[in-house]
């Protein structure tokens, strides 16, 4: 699990990046059978992720993600692939009274999920490729997300949800030319 909880410079932001584009993949650990996620950015600003590759599903039907974007701001996902996620690809939500602002998704590929999220309460239920504006717990709370953008991303296969789910708390943001 890649964590993230530091500020970084929004004008010039760390980057996380493969130095060959897809060379880097992010994966729940062999025989693993419980739900986990790929990458956590909790409280974080200025953060680039870059040409990395998220395979992350547990045993049964987990609800493993690629990546939970939480109370953050300024964060961008570029030319990441996501495959074989037991959950919702891309999360991205704030918490108790707080919420995300400023997030891209941008020329991002969101593929199929692996066998992990057929039957059960995924396939009753859904689950998305990515799910932005997700509330932490009510929906009275002011959460979710204060502005971003899904853009040139490419969704593919077999979604037991919605390829992009716009949630509750997603407020003053854009999809576009996906």
């Amino acid at each position: 699990v890649l964590q993230w909880s530091r500020a970084g410079n929004t004008s010039n932001p760390v980057t996380i990046k493969a130095e060959t584009p897809g060379a880097v993949t992010i994966a729940a650990p062999s025989g693993n059978t419980t739900s986990t996620i790929g990458a956590w950015c909790v409280g974080s600003t200025g953060l680039r992720i870059q040409d990395i590759t998220f395979s992350v599903r547990g045993g049964g039907n987990s609800s493993s993600s690629g990546i939970l974007i939480q109370n953050s701001s300024s964060i961008e996902l570029y030319r990441c692939t996501f495959v074989n996620m037991g959950g919702a690809s891309v999360l991205w939500r704030g918490g108790e009274g707080t919420a995300c602002s400023n997030l891209w998704l941008y020329a991002c590929t969101l593929g199929p999920c692996g066998l992990d999220c057929t039957g059960g309460y995924y396939d009753v239920k859904g689950t998305h490729h990515a799910y932005l504006g997700q509330y932490q717990s009510t929906a009275s709370v002011r959460s979710g997300v204060e502005g971003g953008v899904v853009a040139n991303c490419v969704f593919y296969g077999r979604a037991p949800g919605r390829h992009l789910q716009i949630g509750p708390q997603f407020r003053n943001g854009y999809a576009v030319n996906n």
